[in-house]
């Protein structure tokens, strides 16, 4: 069991490396011995959060976060939903909307950006108006 748990490690660091341009060690350990349970017993040390919970500290993160950063932030979020609906994630291509939307009316309600400048950032002016 202690052997194909390790595997499983090996390939889990792997896909977080490439999927989410980490640089987590080869020998990195997911996993740890859960002192809860009877010995011999190993979990994961991630969890996973939900969408709703990402959202509610992401949209904190947003009341931060001054006009400049922003509007990076909602270009890069534009681009986030773009990928996603490329390769058929739709669900991520959602939250990424959810959040983009988020971030807007953060700056709006604040008064740190206006409909234009978020208008500027959706709409590529250099590429013909192609909406991100």
């Amino acid at each position: 069991r202690r052997k194909r748990l390790e595997e499983i490690n090996k390939k889990l660091v792997i896909l977080f490396n490439k999927e989410f341009s980490l640089t987590l060690p080869k020998n990195y350990k997911l996993h740890e011995r859960d002192k809860t349970k009877k010995a011999g017993t190993y979990s994961f040390m991630f969890r996973k959060v939900s969408s709703q919970d990402k959202k509610r500290l992401l949209a904190a993160e947003f009341e931060k976060l001054d006009g400049v950063q922003l509007l990076a932030e909602i270009e890069r979020l534009a681009l986030k939903r773009k990928q996603y609906e490329n390769r058929g994630q739709d669900s991520d291509a959602g939250l990424a909307l959810e959040l983009l939307t988020s971030a807007a009316n953060s700056g709006l309600k604040r008064g740190v950006i206006t409909k234009d400048q978020i208008k500027n950032v959706l709409f590529d002016k250099v590429k013909g108006d192609r909406p991100l």
